[in-house]
């Protein structure tokens, strides 16, 4: 059948509709274009009041840090002062109220630069500006001395302070030493403080692995393989109520935020740990019950290592093999640790929790080797009726006496040592060797109290070394000579600007350089830098930044000026050490 054709009238009438369809496409285009010009000048003007809004926002976090800086150096200038001069005035001859005055000051002026800390701190978290220097730490050593830390005040609460580490747990790990005792130091500090007296703190550690290692097992000692540390802080505490945990991890939180709060505190230290915990890929949470006491969890993942160091705490020895050991502590979680320890060793113990089972257990089995007791006490009521229980064994009964950390007075010479707690298994395993391999371990040994070690060093105290003080401040300038007097170094060169500094250099030749940062005509900074520039590193002397600035960047600012170390006030008698000792192993390195 034909197609039949389109008539005249149809043509002329598709034509005009298309024409129609046309004008309205161009009608639209046009409109599209006035919207995306209205479009592209609305976001112009959108895009120029967010970089506005930037630049306002960059400079007021600028102006914060500025000001927090500035008010950090501010506040840490007189902490200088009042801590260093304190800590000097201890060491002097005092009545027992004046140093009770003198504590009271060096313990409130301690409290506010932990305080000064925690905001900064805070501060570098929410801005971005804390970056973790991960290194390889002993896990051990990081754990002890977090406890340490806590040790005098848990003694004056009579809390009972153990750790228990578990014997898969790596004994070396890479992470941030400063910052993972700053997270045990938080949690610790609140159950020490929120424990009740006579309460107890444990921490507990243990490891479960990530990836399993490839390499070759002989080449533990520097290959790594990730873990996942899970740290624990049991405390026998108030505890938190159900409906108040939620908030703990709350910037400025309290669990009690009443006018008749009976605990301080600023409430940023849980949200610090909490930050950091994170930044080091784990979490925190907290299982508590009202009146029986908290614990506190806390991970971190971490590459871990291999060491021999503690290889010995865990495998049997013939010197102790078999050795009868009798445990006396009123305590059920050291009693756990002395035993569960010396079992390792190949020890055999048994438990008498008062002094009376002490006797009973004497009288019936009189080959004892050793005896651990603990004192609960300063006095010497125990000590005397323990001489009285041991002078009848045929052979004098060695003692170890497990303390506070005060010393415990006493004449008697069967004990050998006196170990403080918490209960460290290498102190414990140093002093049962000494016991056991001696030519007579039947004698008894000289008594030994477990101090820290005294500074300054062997060989650190030396009137050889010339050093020129470069601070402005009278009080700091004092505070740093008696430092270094009791140093050992009581000839010390002062001046107060950059630009004395120059001038001395000019008639004197100096080995060391205290420098501080913010000095009026010339800083310290500026200052340095100019004597980088003028002198050879042979001629020049070692300069040691001693200053306030201790923002996030500081230290490096002073090591790129040319500045060889760095101490941020308040200057401690330990870190001055420290400094010392690093001056003299430069000066061996660079005379080889």
């Amino acid at each position: 059948m034909p197609i039949k054709k389109p008539t005249k009238e149809q043509l002329l009438l598709e034509i005009e509709q298309l024409q129609q369809m046309l004008e309205t496409l161009r009608s639209d285009k046009a409109n599209l274009e006035i919207m995306l010009e209205t479009t592209t000048e609305h976001a112009d003007a959108i895009e120029s009041q967010l970089l506005t809004a930037r630049e306002i926002a960059e400079e007021a976090s600028r102006a914060k840090s500025q000001f927090l800086a500035n008010m950090s150096h501010e506040i840490r200038t007189p902490l200088n002062g009042i801590i260093g001069m304190t800590s000097l005035l201890l060491d002097t001859p005092l009545t027992s109220m004046q140093q009770d005055y003198v504590d009271t000051i060096r313990t409130s002026g301690e409290v506010l630069l932990a305080l000064v800390n925690d905001i900064l701190d805070f501060s570098k978290i929410e801005a971005g500006k804390l970056d973790l220097d991960n290194q390889p730490i002993d896990l051990r050593q990081c754990v002890e001395e977090s406890l340490d830390l806590l040790a005098p005040t848990a003694a004056q609460k009579q809390i009972n302070l153990a750790y228990l580490i578990a014997n898969d747990t790596p004994q070396i790990v890479v992470s941030d030493i400063t910052r993972l005792r700053q997270v045990l130091g938080n949690l610790l500090s609140n159950a020490v403080k929120f424990t009740p007296n006579s309460g107890e703190v444990v921490v507990s550690v243990s490891a479960y692995p990530l990836s399993a290692e490839e390499n070759d097992p002989s080449e533990k000692s520097t290959n790594y393989t990730e873990y996942e540390l899970h740290f624990a802080v049991k405390d026998t505490g108030i505890g938190i109520p159900a409906d108040r945990i939620s908030t703990i991890f709350q910037s400025f939180s309290q669990v009690d935020a009443s006018i008749t709060r009976k605990y301080g505190g600023t409430g940023l230290g849980l949200v610090i740990s909490q930050r950091l915990s994170q930044m080091m890929g784990g979490q925190i949470w907290v299982e508590s019950e009202v009146g029986i006491g908290s614990t506190f969890h806390v991970t971190i993942v971490t590459q871990a290592g291999y060491s021999e160091r503690y290889a010995h705490l865990t495998r049997k020895h013939p010197h102790l093999l078999n050795k009868r050991l009798l445990i006396s502590s009123p305590n059920k979680t050291n009693c756990m640790l002395l035993r569960q320890q010396t079992k390792r060793w190949g020890m055999k113990s048994q438990i008498a929790t008062t002094l009376l089972e002490v006797f009973g257990a004497l009288r019936q089995n009189p080959q004892w080797d050793v005896i651990i007791v603990e004192m609960s006490s300063p006095g010497n009521q125990d000590l005397i009726l323990l001489e009285k229980m041991t002078k009848f064994q045929k052979k004098r009964l060695p003692l170890i006496l497990l303390v506070p950390i005060y010393p415990i007075q006493q004449s008697q010479p069967n004990i050998v040592a006196c170990l403080s707690k918490p209960i460290k298994p290498i102190k414990l395993y140093e002093v049962l060797t000494e016991l056991f391999t001696s030519p007579a371990h039947t004698t008894p040994l000289p008594p030994s109290v477990e101090t820290n070690p005294s500074l300054p060093p062997i060989g650190l105290k030396s009137n050889s070394l010339k050093i020129l003080l470069a601070e402005d401040n009278l009080v700091n300038q004092k505070v740093a000579l008696l430092l270094l007097k009791k140093l050992g170094h009581e000839v010390v060169d002062v001046v107060s600007n950059g630009l004395e500094v120059l001038t001395a250099l000019q008639h004197h030749l100096y080995d060391i350089i205290f420098m501080d940062i913010q000095m009026p005509e010339m800083d310290g900074l500026t200052t340095t830098r100019q004597i980088v520039q003028e002198y050879s590193d042979k001629q020049r002397p070692w300069i040691i930044a001693m200053t306030a600035n201790a923002m996030q960047g500081d230290r490096e600012i002073c090591l790129a000026a040319g500045m060889d170390d760095y101490l941020s006030k308040p200057i401690r008698e330990k870190e001055l050490a420290h400094a010392l000792l690093q001056y003299y192993s430069h000066k061996d390195i660079s005379n080889r």
